[in-house]
């Protein structure tokens, strides 16, 4: 989901800035000489660009910093009444002491009429948390995870998507991914992977 996070943030970035940048250049002289109430609450418009600008900077170099990675599902698809498990490489010098949170959920989008508007509610159908488990790597950190599912949840799907959000601790570089996966009522179980990421030492802690 990360390119379609710097598309966005440079979207409304642009759009914003050009709209409020006029607000800038003809309130601001005017408000070093006389600060008056409207003056200053038109600042904030300008105020507001600025930290889209911000949002979009960050995100690019995050996506530049870290490039694309690639989750390899086992099995594929993700499996209900089985696992859900894969691994990637992190372009991150492996660290023991670093850890990388899990989390893994289904969610349910429905659209709703409000007033004149069409407006999208996600909500949280099922959800765990676990650790995936960190190795050394020639391009860096590789990570594997399994998690096993219920057998009475919902596909992947229509309106039904299944999330797997991945962050690092520590300090600044931090890693952070989401990846929407499919997931399918195979029962298929991973075929290299053991160890359940809802049970890793780290998730426990």
């Amino acid at each position: 989901t990360k390119k379609w996070e710097v598309w966005v943030a440079w979207g409304f970035s642009l759009v914003w800035n050009g709209i409020s940048a006029p607000i800038l250049f003809l309130h601001l002289p005017a408000l070093l000489r006389d600060p008056t109430p409207p003056r200053v609450i038109a600042m904030i418009f300008p105020l507001i660009g600025l930290g889209l600008l911000i949002w979009a900077i960050r995100a690019s170099r995050d996506a530049w910093r870290f490039r694309s990675v690639r989750l390899v599902l086992d099995p594929f698809p993700g499996a209900l009444g089985g696992d859900v498990g894969g691994s990637l490489v992190v372009p991150l010098a492996f660290v023991g002491s670093r850890s990388f949170a899990l989390t893994l959920d289904c969610r349910l989008n429905t659209t709703r009429q409000n007033g004149s508007e069409t407006e999208t509610v996600e909500e949280l159908i099922w959800e765990t948390r676990g650790a995936a488990r960190s190795e050394r790597h020639a391009d860096g950190t590789r990570l594997s995870f399994r998690f096993e599912l219920p057998r009475d949840l919902p596909a992947s799907g229509g309106q039904h998507v299944w999330r797997l959000s991945i962050a690092s601790s520590g300090d600044s570089p931090r890693f952070v991914r989401q990846f929407e996966i499919p997931v399918q009522p195979t029962g298929a179980r991973s075929a290299q992977l053991r160890q359940d990421a809802a049970q890793h030492p780290e998730a426990q802690r």
